[in-house]
């Protein structure tokens, strides 16, 4: 491009005697550096002040007529270079940021103003009135996300900092010469020269040094080859750069769907519109400052030096609202986060893919596909590539002049991300109300056309008076013990705890570590439960049940002290104590895919019982589920639920069963039918049980322990309880309508002077009598009955002090001080309990490895047959991508290579010229020198030297564009030759110079390659098209390097999307790991409790997983041979088998790693996801792109291409 207008600049100068002073005021004007004709300003985005108004002086000098052409020429070309003007998108950004800070601002006074004279609540039939509230729930919604992210630092810096870091790497490839400290340009001198002959000397100067000055900012080599060979894959690159953002946002709107609390926020009067606009906003707010220093590093770490700051923020941050607007769209589908998470980034990554898809077609069909805003995203990355092919300063503001970017621009990207964000932000909110959601009210396809919805006649809710309750006080006296009260054992007890048939809790405490310092869970705990006994455990919520059978089950090491189990401890011997534990945990751990039969037949083989059909039968009759024995968990009720729980616990013959609310979701006849079973099965067995029905405890505890704040109240009989903190007696009397309470309270204080009011509410008084008054109670029954009716009385009733009663008065009351208390407490967990004698734990026989083994992977296999959504990820998804693979067309390396592109404005304008003159002969003129001659200047190599060819036929040889000697047997390019299309040795071009073309690396033939006389050839003589494509090139007789180049790309995006696919491979993997230990169904903690082998169930994992990874092993191999490359070639075949299941071995144990780390098997398979497309596709792209780059990292020892091969890869 530089060659045509050097060309033209060095004949105006030339020419410079017939116009002298047009010349000396050009060279004066400050437009070059004195006396050498540098550009005084070659930064053409930034240029100084002095730099403008030299441009002013420059336009301003006049010209002859003669020179009015090179004039023209000589002012358009330094207006291009030297850019004085904000560009649009600048003023675009401070007129955006302007509105948005005004209507902030206007907004925010608005709704002041209106609150402060209390307006906002006097008629909500007014629009405005409407207005603020919905600005309110706006703001306040806004601040509940922003203070959801601040309370997820690490999560948030994390996804911000992602793209940030990523882009480093480009960063570094872009400055490689940088790093070398190759300097292109010279040295050259500076010093001004002054009098009268200064002009003299630098029109000599410029006379050799102007034509070469539009070379300043030429591409080198090495970032020739990064942005062109790296073309195809940059979209992709940034796409997968913000990938995290994607699943992550999804999550956290569906996860509010999911956990119901959108739906209670729309009862409390939320509206739709607020609901939205606030995670547009908070999207705005987070990706804003994202999208502006990733600008900056790009603009500034050199990868693309040329693209304008503003239009780099402009396209990032809308299309960061595209993300925001496409997580709602998707969200609207789903309910559960984990789905909705993953979907999204798959529908997201599908999105991509008509970047591809279009690349060669026309602009219609780009816009078209730029619908979808991946797509508009990868345009946009486009665009920025090819400008930065262009070099940069002055050599990129000529190509700009010369040769305009015919592609579709960053900046339409912009509004269509604008577009598309709209768009989908409107349908999703559409589809929210007309799609069936699990709350909510459906609305009507047609609702935006009813008048009632755009102006809804509004209902003043009315007041109503509510009747005034009085209650009477009570009062009860203060219980402050410094002990815990606690009922002696008996004889029998006490031989228990000498032949250890008992768990005894000794000092037992617990610390959690929480965000306002340490949490004392549990504080010194001594107890004894016994053998044959049930024992039941009260308390409110958070007193510390759960966490004590956490703790003697397992799940939690206690933090002080210890209990002993039948002998054994809990610290030293639980492996041995699991043998003979049932558990049976406060929330369902079931797999829905099981039935009530083969849950019973996993947990018996776990437990290793022998011939186990019996007892199993027998326990499913025992619980009720006999006709329920082949439903699936997920089908059975609450109830039915709980019910297989206690049989999984009671299973076994367990010495030691642990019962967290087991009656808990049950009818009540389910309860007594439950109470009946824990009854039965208490001999020989320690049977704890932790309850909040009072009756429950009342019916089944042999020995109740109530719990407050962590520490032990009392522990005893329910007997021993109620004579200890009973209150007594209460006796409820029925009055009529003139009945004087103030006249019963005195006749029943004839008997029972101590009787208290304990409530007087409707027709109903309550009295009560204290325990010691029992002797006078015959009395006082006969006197009542026989004055009812003087007393105004219709009936009368008397009853004693409940279980519940006692445990409010408890719960009430019980405020230990916390100084000494706390101290004596810590002190007494330290202190040696005496070690009760061993018993040895009861068993049936060791489970072998063998059983456990075999019982875990058919539980596994029999879930995984009934789990679609495993399938769908693990076989469907990979499936998919190979698929839509073979859809998409390769990608043609000539359209992102400079050296196939069309020629520039000025060989057009020469081309045409010289044509003209010859009056449209078969001469072929590649550049004309002037237009006034006849004579044509080809670009010829001899040497190192052009030579000029009259326009004569019978000499003049036609060129293309390349400075190589013609006719030699090099695989260089040769774009030179004779104008009938000779080629000297055309054997050495056809096994040569296009050997490639039999070899299938590209779309050619060698012998039309090689034959000048036809328009697919590169030698034909490009200057006789009349459309005049320079060179005359249609697309098929590649280099042969650049042929290699296109099957190495097409190859690599291939391999890309496979990678793409199977990332959602091991991401299903972890999900059943995960869920097996999650905190609400620690299904793999009960395995556990059970005596299950650590091996044995990871290998059975494993070995499931591996025999399910196969199959899309399998299927992937199977349809190789629809690829062109893979047909006939059983060699590759076997390699991508022997590749995929490398990959699959090795996955395998990197995703068990990551189950560590993760409770919620949602975020555990998103985080994996996440993970495999970073690394297998982002870090892939980097080593791709290093393969590439021509660039010598120790000269004549290592190229960068040999560092990725040997070490990187």
């Amino acid at each position: 491009m530089s060659t045509a207008l050097g060309t033209q600049l060095k004949a105006c100068l030339n020419n410079a005697a017939s116009d002298l002073p047009y010349y000396t005021c050009l060279v004066s004007s400050g437009m070059f550096a004195s006396p050498s004709c540098n550009l005084a300003c070659p930064q053409v985005k930034s240029p100084t002040k002095a730099c403008c108004n030299a441009l002013t002086v420059a336009a301003n000098c006049t010209a002859k007529t003669a020179t009015k052409s090179c004039k023209n020429l000589i002012d358009t070309t330094f207006a291009a270079i030297t850019q004085c003007s904000m560009s649009s998108a600048t003023i675009g950004v401070i007129t955006l940021a302007s509105i948005v800070a005004a209507v902030t601002i206007g907004l925010a006074l608005f709704v002041c103003i209106v609150k402060r004279r209390g307006m906002s609540t006097l008629d909500p039939l007014k629009k405005w009135t409407y207005l603020v509230r919905n600005l309110t729930q706006l703001r306040v919604l806004v601040w509940k996300n922003l203070t959801l992210m601040k309370n997820h630092p690490m999560r948030t810096i994390i996804e911000s900092l992602l793209p940030l870091v990523l882009v480093v790497a480009l960063v570094i490839l872009g400055n490689l010469d940088v790093i070398a400290g190759d300097k292109s340009s010279d040295e050259s001198n500076t010093t001004g020269c002054t009098g009268s002959q200064c002009s003299a000397i630098m029109y000599a100067k410029c006379q050799t040094t102007l034509p070469k000055i539009f070379s300043i900012g030429e591409p080198t080599s090495t970032t020739t080859s990064f942005y062109s060979s790296g073309q195809p894959v940059f979209g992709m690159f940034f796409l997968l750069a913000y990938l995290r953002f994607i699943p992550s946002l999804t999550s956290r709107m569906v996860v509010e769907k999911e956990l119901k609390i959108t739906e209670g926020m729309r009862m409390m009067g939320l509206k739709d519109g607020p609901l939205l606009l606030s995670w547009y906003i908070t999207g705005f707010l987070q990706y804003t400052p994202i999208a502006l220093l990733l600008a900056i590093e790009l603009k500034y770490g050199n990868v693309f030096p040329m693209a304008d700051l503003a239009t780099m923020f402009l396209f990032f941050t809308t299309f960061g609202l595209a993300i925001v607007s496409f997580a709602n769209l998707v969200g609207v589908f789903f309910n559960k986060s984990k789905t909705a998470a993953i979907a999204s980034v798959l529908i997201w990554v599908i999105a991509f893919l008509p970047f591809y898809a279009v690349e060669n077609k026309s602009n219609s069909h780009k816009y078209a596909a730029s619908l979808c805003a991946p797509t508009a995203f990868a345009h946009g990355i486009n665009y920025l590539v090819v400008q930065a092919q262009r070099g940069k300063d002055v050599y990129y503001a000529v190509a700009e002049y010369t040769t305009p970017i015919t592609d579709i621009t960053i900046g339409s990207m912009t509004w269509y991300l604008l577009f598309d964000s709209i768009w989908m932000l409107f349908l999703g909110w559409y589809l929210q109300q007309v799609v069936p959601q699990e709350y909510g009210v459906q609305k009507p396809l047609l609702f935006l056309f009813d008048k009632e919805y755009w102006s809804p006649s509004l209902k003043i809710p009315i007041n109503e008076e509510v009747a005034d309750f009085h209650y009477a006080d009570v009062q009860t006296p203060a219980l402050r013990p410094d002990e815990p009260t606690i009922e002696a054992p008996s004889q029998a007890l006490r031989v228990k705890e000498e032949t250890g048939e008992c768990i005894q809790i000794c000092g037992l405490r617990k610390t959690f570590n929480t965000e306002d310092g340490e949490k004392v869970a549990l504080h010194g705990l001594n107890v004894t439960m016994y053998s044959g006994q049930i024992t039941a455990f009260l308390g409110h919520n958070g007193a510390g049940k759960t966490t004590t059978i956490s703790m003697l089950t397992g799940l939690f090491p206690p933090t002080k002290g210890t209990a002993y189990v039948f002998g054994k401890t809990i610290t030293q011997d639980m492996d041995q104590l699991r043998t003979s534990m049932g558990v049976c945990p406060q929330h369902d751990v079931l797999y829905d895919e099981l039935t009530v039969l083969e849950h019973l037949k996993l947990y018996a083989a776990l437990k290793s019982i022998p011939s186990p059909a019996e007892q199993i039968n027998s326990m499913i009759a025992e619980v009720g589920l006999t006709e329920k024995r082949n439903v699936m968990s997920a089908k059975l009720s609450g109830g039915q639920k709980r019910k297989l729980s206690v049989a999984i616990a009671l299973l076994g013959k367990s010495q030691v069963v642990f019962l967290d609310e087991p009656t808990s979701g049950m009818d009540p006849y389910s309860r007594r039918f439950t109470w009946n079973v824990l009854q039965r099965n208490r001999e020989s067995r320690v049977m704890v049980l932790t309850t909040h029905f009072m009756d429950e405890a009342d019916l089944l505890g042999d020995r109740i322990v109530i719990l407050s704040e962590g520490r032990l109240c009392c522990a005893g009989s329910s007997l021993f309880l109620k004579q200890m903190y009973g209150t007594g007696y209460n006796l409820t009397l029925v009055k009529r309508e003139a009945c004087n309470i103030r006249y019963v309270v005195q006749y029943v204080q004839q008997y029972v002077p101590q009787v208290k009011v304990l409530s007087n509410v409707g027709s109903e008084v309550v009295l009560q009598l204290p325990t010691s008054s029992s002797e006078a109670f015959p009395q006082l029954l006969h006197g009542l009955d026989q004055n009812l009716a003087q007393l105004q009385l219709m009936e009368y009733g008397i009853s004693v002090t409940t279980l519940e009663e006692v445990f409010l008065r408890i719960a009430r009351t019980n405020n230990p001080a916390d100084g000494d208390l706390e101290l004596q407490e810590w002190r007494s967990s330290q202190h040696a309990f005496a070690e009760p004698k061993h018993v040895a734990t009861r068993r049936t026989r060791t489970p072998t490895f063998e059983s456990q083994y075999f019982a875990l992977l058919q539980k596994r296999f029999r879930v995984s047959k009934r789990d679609k959504k495993t399938w769908f990820f693990m076989v469907l998804i990979p499936i998919l991508f190979l698929a839509l693979l073979a859809a998409l067309p390769s990608i043609n390396v000539a359209s992102y290579l400079p050296i196939y592109k069309t020629a520039d404005s000025f060989a057009t304008e020469y081309y045409q010229q010289c044509f003209k003159l010859v009056n449209g002969s078969d001469a072929k003129c590649a550049f004309g020198k002037s237009p006034q001659t006849s004579t044509c200047s080809c670009q010829v190599g001899n040497g190192n030297k052009l030579v000029t060819y009259s326009c004569d036929t019978s000499s003049q040889n036609s060129c293309s564009s390349g400075s190589v000697t013609p006719n030699l047997t090099t695989s260089s390019y040769p774009y030179c030759a004779p104008s009938y299309g000779a080629i000297a040795n055309k054997t050495a071009c056809m096994q040569k110079w296009f050997s490639h073309c039999s070899l299938g690396l590209g779309d050619c033939n060698a012998t039309s390659c090689c034959d000048s006389t036809n328009t697919m050839s590169p030698y034909y003589p490009c200057s006789s098209c009349a459309t005049n494509t320079w060179p005359c090139y249609k697309g098929n007789c590649m280099k042969k390097d650049d042929a290699k180049l296109q099957g190495l790309i097409n190859t690599f995006l291939a391999a890309l999307i496979i990678v793409i696919g199977f990332s959602f491979v091991p991401a299903s993997v972890v999900v059943f790991v995960v869920k097996e230990k999650d905190p609400h169904q620690n299904a793999k903690y009960q395995q556990m409790a059970c005596g299950t082998s650590v091996f044995a169930y990871w290998s059975s994992l494993w070995t499931h997983d591996i025999l399910f990874m196969l199959i899309p092993v399998a299927v992937a191999v199977g349809l190789l041979p629809l690829y062109a490359s893979f047909k006939n070639d059983t060699d590759s075949m076997l390699g991508a088998f022997a590749l995929l299941l490398a990959h699959v071995l090795s996955m395998l144990p990197l995703s068990y790693l990551f189950t560590f780390r993760f409770t919620k098997h949602s975020a555990a398979q998103t985080s994996i996801l996440v993970f495999c497309l970073v690394t297998g596709g982002l870090f892939s792209i980097i080593s791709f792109l290093c393969r590439l780059i021509d660039f010598d990292l120790i000269k004549n020892e290592l190229t960068l291409a040999q560092l990725d091969t040997m070490y990187l890869r």
